[in-house]
């Protein structure tokens, strides 16, 4: 179970890589909403409208599309790590005859 570790910002401590791995782990249902607000993100930043009376509203929130798009892959990418490792832990587990 991972232990709290109260900072400015509340951070959990995992008790091993595979406590972490799970914990970045997606289920299939999570990672398809992922991408769905990713592929949702990106349609929205290219059909952002640009006005040149108000050219800093289209910044910000070109800039905000951004910031949740790279959010987005973050989760996606950690989430492809942790798919790997475990894989590769089970596979480890197989071959010591675990």
């Amino acid at each position: 179970m991972p232990r709290m570790e109260e900072t400015e910002y509340t951070t959990y401590i995992f008790a091993d890589v595979i406590e972490t791995a799970n914990a970045a782990y997606l289920s299939e249902l999570n990672r398809l909403h992922v991408q769905n607000c990713l592929a949702g993100y990106a349609r929205d930043k290219v059909n952002l409208p640009y006005n040149p009376v108000e050219p800093h509203s289209f910044t910000m929130a070109h800039e905000y599309m951004r910031g949740a798009m790279e959010a987005l892959k973050y989760l996606l990418a950690t989430h492809e790590a942790a798919r790997t490792s475990i894989q590769e832990l089970e596979n480890l587990q197989v071959i010591r005859g675990g």
